[in-house]
Formats: structure tokens, sequence, C-alpha cells
């Protein structure tokens, strides 16, 4: 039984946290910060987020500059 609820406490904290992301990520980044040039929306990247409780993963907006080409993350 303990590990069931262990297993059912990763899936909770793993779901909290990815809405936390989205919620942070509700303003969109337009422009490159280092030369103005409008941002592309390219993707979904994932990154593990170490916790007091554990690793989980989430899944993050990724954006990239149309003149230097470089990619971002919107700030959250």
């Amino acid at each position: 039984m303990e590990d069931l609820v262990g297993g059912f406490e990763i899936e909770i904290r793993q779901s909290l946290l990815q809405e936390m992301v989205v919620d942070a990520q509700q303003t969109r980044p337009s422009l490159c910060e280092t030369w103005g040039g409008k941002l592309r929306h390219k993707n979904k990247k994932p990154k593990q987020v170490v916790t007091l409780r554990g690793e989980v993963q989430v899944e993050r907006d990724y954006y990239q500059c149309e003149k230097c080409k470089r990619g971002y993350f919107p700030h959250g």
C-alpha cells in the first residue's frame, strides 16, 4: 500500500508542477532580448526538476529568434 501511495504522490507532484510551469508561461515572449528579432515558438522541451521530494519532469515552451537563432525559455 505504501508503494501505491508513493506512486500517486509522484504523479500528483508532477501534475501540479506542470500546471505551475504552464501558469508561469502565460506571458509569452515576443522579441529577442539581444537582437530584437521576432521569437517563433518551436516546440516544448522536457526539463528534469529536482524537488525536496525527488525528481520530476516538466515540459516548457521553447522559442527561437528569427535573426540570431538563439533559443529562449519564457521567464516564470
